[in-house]
């Protein structure tokens, strides 16, 4: 049965930060060969999709682009064409492929054995996914013209209307994204329409608002902080953005998991798998003890 509550049960003592943002990087960590290959071949259909297009068309470009690679190459006018539906076709592989990194995690943090293939096994909520991410680039672009006209109302001059515009915007997205963090998962795990459980993820998040908006922030400053490290290690960048790729769906995941189900006990989750649920993931803390 569809679950129509606006307020859904959230279990006591689920907000201790401390142990979400470890149980992060501890799943990631449990199999981390598995996220650093679904992310390679994340990367690499996407990336040879749209070489393939590229190369057919427009080879010259192309062999710059990689020549210059970390650049601004700007694409020549006449060819713009070429590169639209590259991007298109960028598009539509990540959409079909990224649900796959939310569909390991639940299986990872309920104790189910996860494989590469599971990355291809979120092509089944592409649909959902697609209009999340229409609603997310509207937001963007709604969001992007709110911190221009913020910035220039505060101040004329180009370079700190930049800095301040974009401080603007990152922190609104943030706010936004707090919001519906949790969609995803729960979209997976209870077989709602998008629209209910866009619903369902607000009042949820509503509740602790705050929290929601801390831990994305902390986690965003520390693959920021990953990122900035790979950047100045020559080959390291390829490392990082693997692992950057896959921390958002396993920490929305552990947000899910442990708002309706805490720790130490099981949640009902309602994904078609074919054997018994086993108990949760459990890295921290131990069952018995007290969570306030």
């Amino acid at each position: 049965m569809a679950h129509t509550s606006n307020s859904p049960q959230i279990s006591p003592g689920y907000d201790h930060f401390d142990l979400w943002v470890m149980e992060v990087f501890q799943l990631f960590a449990a199999k981390w060969w598995v996220w650093l290959l679904q992310g390679l071949i994340f990367y690499a259909i996407i990336g040879a999709a749209v070489s393939i297009i590229v190369l057919t068309f427009d080879p010259e470009t192309l062999f710059s682009v990689l020549e210059n690679w970390g650049r601004i190459v700007l694409v020549p006018r006449d060819k713009g064409g070429v590169y639209f539906i590259s991007a298109l076709i960028a598009l539509i592989a990540f959409i079909l492929l990224y649900p796959g990194f939310f569909v390991t995690a639940l299986k990872q943090i309920r104790g189910r054995d996860v494989g590469v293939g599971d990355i291809f096994a979120g092509m089944k909520y592409s649909g959902g996914f697609l209009v999340l991410s229409v609603i997310y680039l509207v937001t963007y672009l709604m969001t992007s013209i709110f911190a221009n006209i913020i910035g220039s109302i505060i101040t004329d001059d180009p370079f700190f209307r930049s800095i301040i515009a974009n401080m603007v915007l990152h922190l609104a997205l943030i706010l936004i994204l707090a919001w519906e963090f949790m969609v995803m998962p729960m979209l997976m795990d209870r077989k709602e329409d998008i629209i209910s459980t866009m619903s369902m993820s607000y009042h949820a998040t509503m509740k602790k608002y705050g929290y929601f908006v801390a831990f994305i922030i902390v986690l965003g400053l520390i693959m920021l902080a990953i990122s900035i490290v790979g950047y100045f290690i020559p080959y390291m960048q390829l490392i990082t953005g693997l692992f950057t790729v896959s921390i958002l769906p396993i920490a929305a995941v552990v947000a899910y998991e442990r708002t309706f189900a805490g720790y130490g006990n099981s949640s009902t989750p309602k994904m078609q798998l074919d054997e018994p649920i086993p108990p949760p993931y459990m890295p921290t803390p131990p069952v018995d003890e007290p969570v306030e």
